[in-house]
């Protein structure tokens, strides 16, 4: 049976990359870079995209690469015949955009909607890190990330 680890890393790359172009629009300068990798974290496919292109591309491509992953581990493990066990591989989703911090303040919110039990001291921690993206993203901040910052940042000293 082949390996059953699976190597996950970022790129080492920088987020915005001024010279490089976006495979959607050619346009010069990209924010975000969509990976797959193989079972030791070596690319297999490296996609890269303007800020106006990131979101419905990686979309596109966590959609596909996901759908793909489960077809064929469905098909292994239904034993087709001939179907080999599905390789490892990884997928690594990088972006100078407010996409993934975004997300992740509204993942939040809605644990604190539903009741969930929340360390105030994990919620000012997590506002203290987002205020620090803010000078590595481009665009401006969201306001649902601001609110957050202002609902649970370290009180103005």
């Amino acid at each position: 049976m082949g390996s059953s680890r699976v190597v996950m890393r970022g790129s080492g790359l920088p987020l915005p990359e001024p010279d490089a172009e976006c495979e959607t629009c050619s346009a010069r300068g990209t924010v975000g870079r969509a990976i797959r990798t193989d079972a030791d974290g070596m690319p297999l496919e490296i996609h890269r995209f303007c800020a106006a292109c990131w979101p419905e591309q990686s979309a596109g491509l966590r959609a596909r690469w996901d759908e793909e992953t489960r077809v064929t581990v469905e098909a292994w493990m239904r034993g087709a015949p001939g179907a080999p066990p599905p390789p490892a591989s990884g997928t690594a989703f990088e972006s100078a955009t407010w996409h993934q911090p975004l997300e992740f303040v509204r993942m939040i919110n809605s644990a604190l909607k539903r009741g969930d039990s929340v360390d105030p001291a994990e919620l000012t921690r997590i506002a203290r890190e987002l205020e620090t993206l803010a000078a590595d993203r481009v665009g401006q901040m969201p306001l649902e990330v601001e609110f957050f910052i202002r609902a649970h940042g370290a009180p103005a000293s």
